[in-house]
């Protein structure tokens, strides 16, 4: 079970990736797992981690960073959004705490992650022979066709013409990973539209380290946490709006968590599921993509 602590009134839940890696794969090494998903502290430059342990040493404090952060907030375009999530962010921190307790050390900060940050690379590099360097995205933010490693990634615009009309059941429904781009978020839209499709809510996903912090600063810049928007064809739900999970996300780029046993809470009745352009395989599901296997090689799970 990958929901490890729920508040439904509260619209707060906790997942565990990891959790449920070990749990689908019991083969799996679990000290080999943790290590995927060992982040203590936010990302920052080496430079900026090591200043900040020598503050924090020193007992002083990051007072212009903090400054700088809120007026960078007040000049986002997600200013409510991101409001609304650093106040459920400190609800999750208080309904579980029990779940994140205590705090990096002084050497946990100045280290900055970097044995996870290794353990990647090595990783990554023991699949590049695995699909021959092949990389693909669920969509770009551009107009213009994007060649990577020799494959061409379609613009926004193409990913209306698949034909979800076709795959839909008349009850069905579709959700979409999406970043924190206005531009890309229109576009996810009038694909809903497109495809004769209701939005039915969005769900937001927040980035954790180990300690319960987001595994960055909120900013008009990158931000520690995706949106999840859902469209049904028809049907009647009684969904959360705006359901907030937090999670500890793998240290390997775009390894989303799992939302079975999410959907499952308010969606039973949908056991035939889809998922494009996904990366990993999981039970339940037809995966469909360029790299729909690659994080299921043997590496990710036990030590070579």
């Amino acid at each position: 079970m990958s929901i490890i602590k729920k508040n439904i009134e509260d619209k707060i839940i906790l997942l565990s990736h990891e959790q449920y890696i070990l749990e689908t794969y019991p083969a799996a090494d679990p000290t080999w797992i943790s290590k995927l998903f060992n982040i203590k502290t936010q990302f920052l430059m080496d430079g900026e981690a090591l200043a900040l342990a020598n503050s924090l040493e020193g007992g002083g404090e990051q007072r212009k960073r903090k400054k700088r952060k809120m007026k960078d907030i007040d000049h986002s375009e997600f200013k409510t959004e991101i409001q609304f999530l650093e106040e459920k962010l400190k609800m999750i921190k208080h309904k579980f705490a029990d779940v994140y307790s205590g705090a990096p050390s002084l050497e946990d900060i100045k280290e900055n992650n970097k044995n996870l940050r290794i353990h990647v690379q090595q990783l990554m590099h023991a699949l590049e022979g695995f699909n021959d360097g092949i990389e693909s995205r669920g969509g770009n933010e551009t107009d213009h066709v994007v060649e990577k490693q020799r494959i061409l990634l379609p613009p926004d615009s193409q990913y209306r013409k698949i034909g979800v009309r076709e795959l839909l059941n008349k009850d069905g429904l579709v959700a979409v990973w999406c970043s924190n781009n206005a531009r890309h978020r229109a576009a996810i839209r009038d694909w809903f539209m497109h495809w004769g499709l209701k939005e039915l809510a969005t769900w937001y996903w927040i980035k954790l380290t180990r300690y319960g912090e987001p595994v960055c600063k909120f900013s008009c810049g990158k931000n520690p946490y995706e949106v999840l928007i859902i469209a049904a064809r028809g049907g009647d739900y009684e969904v959360p709006q705006e359901l907030v999970f937090g999670s500890i996300p793998s240290g390997i780029h775009s390894h989303k968590p799992p939302i079975s046993h999410l959907l499952d809470l308010w969606f039973p009745n949908h056991r035939r599921r889809l998922e494009i352009f996904g990366r990993y395989l999981q039970p339940g599901w037809t995966t469909v993509g360029l790299e729909a296997c690659k994080l299921n090689h043997i590496n990710l799970f036990k030590s070579p």
